[in-house]
């Protein structure tokens, strides 16, 4: 069964207005965090794999402050780059209790819509149906997720239409990920332990074939899927991703040669080096660091270039076979490269 709710929403901008007033809303907060909804947010911020983690009674006390607090002393950086998003809301309250009445009208109809557009990157047998989506004022920076059965959908970055993301085809995304992870479930990493360079193939793989088949991509190897709409991705992400892409590629190869070279020597370690080298969000410009810069890293753009050619030139059958046995990648890979004419590029 798939079902929806938004039900913490309203309690939460009454909140946010009671404490723009001064008046003491800590217990009310506590409660309403005590809620399904934001229980199971907090388990996921609570066991994050990152580390920049935040328990219910830090979130309060963070919350409690949030107007006076120095921004770049706040301990977690889920909570520091999410401040400026909760503020806004508190200033525009009215706005958001709007939009809400609005995101009401959102129905499961929606949500098959929604799922249409995930099960065309699947295979025939995968169909998602048990899931609950939740749309909420989520309390940390990701702006949509999914964990446990569960999928969240931001009230300011996901929901508002003001923002460049399709809220169809982001649900779809998250979704897309429930769906891959069936597919992937019985894969043998004990062999993957023995093709090291298989298993960073394997990591770009998630988040690129959500955006391949999800966001209709289109970028230096692999092609639209629905060539009358736009590719829906975050654009300063993507032009980064591609102003950069030679820079980023070059260091693809040079990734695969260090693996193959033996200097690294199980799957923790290539896992660290997908997530500094390839999962990052922040970047320098002109000599500064800005946290959170690319909201979409990547992954999300390399990942689908590389799984998306193989889709384009062999279809889902054997983009499937490769990624149930990433080994096979490189052969496919290398072949299509060949036939694009990009032979160069090869890996």
């Amino acid at each position: 069964m798939i079902s929806l709710s938004s039900e913490t929403i309203e309690p939460m901008l009454n909140i946010m207005d009671k404490h723009n007033s001064g008046e003491d809303i800590k217990s009310k907060l506590s409660e309403l965090l005590d809620y399904e909804d934001y229980r199971i947010e907090l388990e996921r911020y609570k066991n994050h794999p990152t580390g920049d983690r935040f328990t219910k009674d830090e979130f309060i006390e963070f919350f409690l402050n949030i107007r006076n607090v120095n921004q770049k002393s706040v301990f977690s950086k889920y909570l520091r780059l999410r401040r400026t998003d909760l503020i806004y809301i508190m200033d525009n309250l009215d706005y958001y209790r709007n939009l809400y009445t609005k995101i009401k009208k959102f129905s499961n109809e929606d949500v098959g819509k929604a799922l249409k557009i995930t099960h065309n990157g699947l295979p025939d047998n995968i169909r998602i149906s048990e899931m609950k989506l939740i749309f909420s004022i989520g309390l940390g920076m990701s702006s949509g997720w999914i964990y446990k059965g569960y999928s969240q959908y931001d009230l300011k970055n996901v929901l508002d239409t003001n923002n460049d993301m399709n809220l169809y085809n982001t649900i779809a995304h998250e979704c897309h990920h429930m769906g891959l992870s069936i597919l992937i479930k019985d894969i043998d990493f004990s062999e993957l332990s023995k093709n090291l360079d298989a298993y960073l193939i394997f990591l770009l793989s998630g988040e690129g074939l959500a955006i391949k088949f999800c966001n209709n991509y289109e970028g230096k190897l692999t092609s639209r899927l629905y060539t009358n709409e736009i590719s829906d991705c975050v654009k300063k992400s993507l032009d980064y991703y591609l102003k950069n892409f030679d820079t980023i590629y070059l260091s693809l190869i040079d990734d695969i040669k260090k693996i193959r070279n033996k200097e690294y020597s199980n799957l923790a370690e290539v896992r660290k080096l997908f997530h500094s080298h390839y999962f990052y969000t922040d970047v320098e410009k002109n000599g500064e660091v800005i946290e959170n810069y690319l909201l979409q890293p990547i992954t999300y753009f390399l990942g689908a270039d590389l799984w998306g050619l193989i889709f384009d030139i062999y279809g889902k059958e054997i983009m499937f076979e490769c990624l149930k046995n990433p080994t096979q990648f490189f052969t496919f890979y290398n072949l299509a490269l060949i036939k694009i004419g990009k032979e160069e590029l090869q890996i």
